[in-house]
């Protein structure tokens, strides 16, 4: 048996979700309906079941905060200051063993920085879904991946957000 074929029938059938939250609101100043909201689009979006884990990147704590109690069953990560919810991001990408452990990972960021950890991720053998925002998505990160979705907002609901 191809060693490819041998990893896949050892993961679990769930995926691993990794959300740049301040990447997709487009701003680094949270709310909770902003983080409501986006959740729920992204929920749909990536199907998420009782199965998934989903883990939220943010680089201040007043985010973590609002993140915590909008999405309680997410894992948070933080790292404060510059790129911080991307490098705390991509040390869950790295350092635990997500290729061993899940057969997709989805990506909910149209950020360059995670183009390197989403080609290593596919070169052994775990299929990389992104997620980004149009007009967000980095061309070397979308050629990384298996996949790509967009997040697709009502221009109302967009606009409403913009007006609070």
């Amino acid at each position: 048996m191809n060693k490819r074929f041998e990893l896949m029938m050892k993961k679990e059938q769930r995926k691993l979700v990794v959300v740049d939250i301040e990447n997709v609101v487009g701003t680094g100043m949270l709310t909770k309906e902003t983080v409501a909201r986006h959740m729920r689009h992204i929920a749909s979006k990536c199907h998420l079941s009782d199965k998934d884990i989903l883990v939220i990147g943010v680089s201040h704590s007043k985010n973590a905060f609002v993140v915590a109690l909008q999405v309680p069953n997410a894992r948070i990560v933080l790292r404060n200051g510059k790129d911080g919810a991307d490098l705390a991001l991509k040390t869950v990408l790295r350092k635990e063993r997500v290729e061993e452990r899940f057969q997709e990972v989805v990506i909910v960021s149209g950020d360059h920085a995670f183009a390197e950890e989403a080609q290593a991720l596919e070169n052994k053998g775990t299929h990389v879904t992104i997620v980004a925002r149009r007009g967000t998505l980095s061309r070397k990160l979308a050629h990384s991946a298996s996949r790509l979705l967009r997040l697709r907002y009502r221009r109302e609901n967009m606009s409403q957000e913009k007006a609070a």
